[in-house]
């Protein structure tokens, strides 16, 4: 490889790093909320959040046989489509 398409390479290297590390930067930390603590925020049953994940309106996330919801993913759908009970 040519001096020239080295230094072309390496510049395009540093500046793909800088876009990911800009993207990474505005990412918020997941906060876990139990499916209890979320029905009580949403001021729901359990079984609303059920048929929700069924239906793909939020997504569940199991750890240690328990269930958990991303709080972020969580305001951003309902901001998004505004769920309805």
């Amino acid at each position: 490889m040519k001096e020239k398409e080295t230094i072309e390479l390496l510049k395009s290297l540093n500046n793909k790093i800088d876009v990911l590390q800009a993207k990474s930067a505005d990412k918020k930390p997941i906060e876990w909320i139990s499916k209890g603590d979320l029905a009580k925020m949403l001021d729901c049953d359990i079984s609303t959040l059920h048929n929700w994940s069924v239906k793909g309106k939020i997504v569940p996330f199991y750890l240690g046989g328990r269930v958990y919801y991303d709080r972020y993913a969580i305001d951003k759908e309902l901001l998004a489509s505004r769920i309805d009970k």
